[in-house]
């Protein structure tokens, strides 16, 4: 699992000069903490089930290769440090509130249940799940947008929400299978991306703290919450209904929280088309 709070968890990236570099070795040192599959063997699963999980992402990863060119190389490089600044962030400058905690799930659930990290809030004893889909795309095509959700509709009308295999939490003693998780797809543009990358790497923190970003982000997630919440009803799936309103109560209070950051940021106009077409997507849902 994450611990961001460790003293020395930068220490190493403190003599690369470049800032490309920088940034690629923060990526890394995000990524080098997630979930690992090999940890799970005899707890809960057998030497020969992760085997094979693994030849599976092996498998992927050679898919991968053989179909890389240099765009989609590029984008593999941004949407990783996405993901990166997210997992960094939503803790180091609690874009997800005080009580939140990324972890970067396991390469088999990112490529088999396209889960890239799943947000842990913390109550006492006990804690709520959120999965998250990070992407990031050139482009604000809302036909690029429409595909991204159809598997997520499906999902909700079916009432078979997300899950992923290789999870653990010390705090509620969960290991192994999470199931029954709420998803929802967070982006943002190419420019955002590098915007934010540069304050990274430049050690910007309390300009990250206060970036629009966070606030965008939890609104997408509101967005979401509640037109899945809304749509399960309507199909049907109460109990996939009341866990997203239930996801939906959080993220409003954490928005509550931060009552001062929404109105400074929304006082301003959002440039970020991604953003503006993920909302209207969403808010236009019904039309799909």
């Amino acid at each position: 699992m994450f611990n961001f709070k460790q003293p020395n968890f930068s220490r190493r990236v403190e003599t690369v000069r470049n800032m490309g570099d920088v940034i690629d070795a923060k990526v890394k040192q995000v990524f080098d903490k997630r979930l690992r599959e090999k940890d799970f063997v005899g707890r809960p699963y057998s030497e020969g089930d992760v085997k094979a999980d693994l030849a599976f992402v092996a498998e992927r990863r050679e898919e991968h290769r053989r179909n890389e060119t240099p765009e989609k190389a590029e984008m593999k490089r941004l949407a990783d440090m996405f993901e990166a600044l997210v997992l960094w962030n939503a803790q180091m400058a609690e874009w997800f509130g005080s009580k939140a905690i990324t972890i970067k799930t396991a390469e088999y659930d990112d490529y088999k249940n396209g889960v890239d990290m799943v947000v842990e809030f913390r109550e006492d004893r006990s804690a709520l799940y959120l999965g998250l889909a990070a992407d990031v795309t050139f482009t604000s095509d809302r036909t690029v947008i429409v595909k991204k959700f159809a598997l997520l509709r499906e999902e909700i009308k079916q009432g078979s929400l997300a899950q992923v295999k290789y999870f653990r939490s010390e705090h509620t003693h969960i290991d192994g299978q999470l199931s029954k998780l709420p998803e929802v797809i967070i982006g943002v543009s190419k420019g955002m991306v590098l915007e934010l990358a540069r304050l990274w790497a430049e050690g910007r923190n309390q300009e990250l703290a206060n970036h629009r970003i966070g606030i965008m982000i939890l609104r997408q997630m509101e967005a979401q919450l509640e037109t899945f919440a809304r749509y399960a009803e309507s199909v049907g799936q109460k109990e996939a209904a009341q866990i997203y309103f239930d996801r939906l109560s959080l993220i409003q209070g954490i928005l509550a929280e931060k009552a001062e950051l929404v109105a400074k940021v929304e006082s301003t106009p959002n440039t970020d088309p991604v953003h503006e077409e993920i909302m209207g997507f969403i808010k236009n849902w019904n039309r799909y």
